[in-house]
This record gives C-alpha cells, sequence and structure tokens, in this order.
C-alpha cells in the first residue's frame, strides 16, 4: 500500500496489526497460555511487519535508508523488491 501511495489505508492496516498483535498478548496473559513456538513466531512477526514498512518507506523515498539497518542492506533490498515488482 506504501508503494501504491495509498497512505491512509497503509496506516489503517498497521493499526489493526498493532491492535490484533496486543489483544492476542493479552488473551494469552489473561488465559496463562505460553508457547515456545509462539514465543519465537510473534516477536519474528512483529519484525517481519516493522521491516516490511520500512523498507517500503525506503523505496518510496519516505525514510532514509541509512536509518534501517545498514545503508547498504537498505539499498539492496530496495533494489531486489524493484525488479520483483
Amino acid at each position: 500500500m506504501i508503494t501504491n501511495e495509498m497512505y491512509s489505508s497503509a496506516f489503517v492496516a498497521l493499526a489493526i496489526a498493532g491492535a490484533s498483535d496486543w489483544l492476542d498478548g493479552y488473551v494469552a496473559r489473561k488465559m496463562n497460555i505460553d508457547s515456545v513456538v509462539g514465543s519465537y513466531l510473534d516477536p519474528l512477526a512483529d519484525k517481519v511487519l516493522i521491516g516490511s514498512v520500512a523498507l517500503a518507506m525506503v523505496h518510496m523515498d519516505l525514510l532514509h535508508s541509512g536509518l534501517v539497518g545498514t545503508g547498504s542492506v537498505a539499498r539492496c533490498c530496495t533494489c531486489l523488491w524493484s525488479s520483483l515488482s
């Protein structure tokens, strides 16, 4: 959505993803549910979501590539991303 300049939709989608992540954690804590797989997958999913948003913002020149990991890695990912689309 960011690469198509649909910023409002991207914001809503990110807000829904954040709210569902919070709700999932809240329900798991209230019900005392603890999963080894979940303890690995939840932080990984968070990093993938934020990383995807950051790379899309670098691709659209909304965020400086030096702020996303190392600048060269971000530039390589953006080049790869643009070649796929």
